[in-house]
């Protein structure tokens, strides 16, 4: 056997090995509901009656409960606003001249806001 043969011999076992040392049982705590549980155990579960829409559906909050604004159209991405600054050259306290120069800031991030038209209503 040659060593190219040998090395891709050893390679197959090594990655088929690695499959060997797969969990079948999950480590958390039952809890109410179906977390932490595997998919056969949920089908299980299904197929005995035992989960319904009731479960699934009671604690999920509707739009209507919600205190959150709720906004009807499109929304958009504005983008940053940029200022310019432009230094002038100057020369410093220990005699080294700096030449003139422009430097770049945010003066606004952007940010997601309703699109309107040009009649400032919502699209």
């Amino acid at each position: 056997m040659n060593l190219t043969s040998f090395t891709t011999l050893c390679l197959c076992g090594s990655i088929l090995s690695a499959c060997s040392v797969y969990k079948t049982e999950f480590e958390c705590d039952p809890v109410s509901g179906v977390s932490c549980k595997s998919l056969s155990q949920i089908n299980e579960l299904y197929e005995q009656g035992k989960l319904g829409d009731k479960e699934f559906f009671d604690e999920t909050p509707s739009l209507e409960a919600s205190n959150l604004p709720f906004f009807k159209g499109s929304m958009m991405r504005t983008p940053e606003s940029i200022q310019r600054i432009w230094l002038a050259g100057y020369e410093d306290s220990e005699g080294t001249y700096h030449g003139p120069k422009y430097i770049y800031t945010v003066t606004q991030k952007s940010h997601w806001a309703p699109k309107v038209d040009s009649k400032g209503d919502n699209l």
